[in-house]
């Protein structure tokens, strides 16, 4: 009994921080459409077009991961929020593409914030899922469950 309720509580967690950290991915990705929509990021060689594919693959990750909620794709989420930190960070110490931005530009604070709090809730979510994952897969045999799931 004790073990069923350890695996409805676990699976609970997982499902809020799953739903929540896509939720921030969501944000992320509202937040670099409207900069690529009305900050003149459309305008800016390389760099726009990625904004809009951040915008969009950011949108349907959430969404696959808010419906699937299995731990590699939960996984995949937080490496892209994760990614998405990383290339602001790299333009704004180094430059990313020959663009040299500033964390004084528009909403670059709050992304940061977002994709960083994204990152340590799906891995929470991802980690919690995995967990659950291997306790009803022996390990001899996870490779083959993991490409059957």
């Amino acid at each position: 009994m004790r073990a069923k309720l350890v695996g409805v509580r676990a699976k609970l967690a997982a499902d809020i921080l799953t739903w929540a950290g896509s939720g921030l991915v969501v944000v992320s990705s509202v937040i670099h459409f409207h900069l690529w929509a009305s900050e003149g990021y459309d305008n800016i060689p390389t760099i726009g077009p990625l904004f809009l594919m951040q915008a969009v693959v950011g949108w349907l990750l959430a969404l696959g991961v808010s419906v699937f909620r299995r731990w590699p794709l939960v996984g995949l989420e937080a490496g892209f929020a994760l990614a998405t930190a990383a290339g602001l960070i790299i333009s704004v110490n180094v430059s990313l593409f020959g663009w040299k931005d500033t964390l004084s530009a528009p909403f670059a604070v709050l992304a940061l914030a977002v994709e960083f709090a994204a990152t340590a809730v799906l891995l929470a979510a991802s980690a919690i899922l995995f967990w659950a994952w291997s306790r009803r897969h022996p390990r001899g045999e996870r490779l083959r469950c993991l490409l059957q799931d």
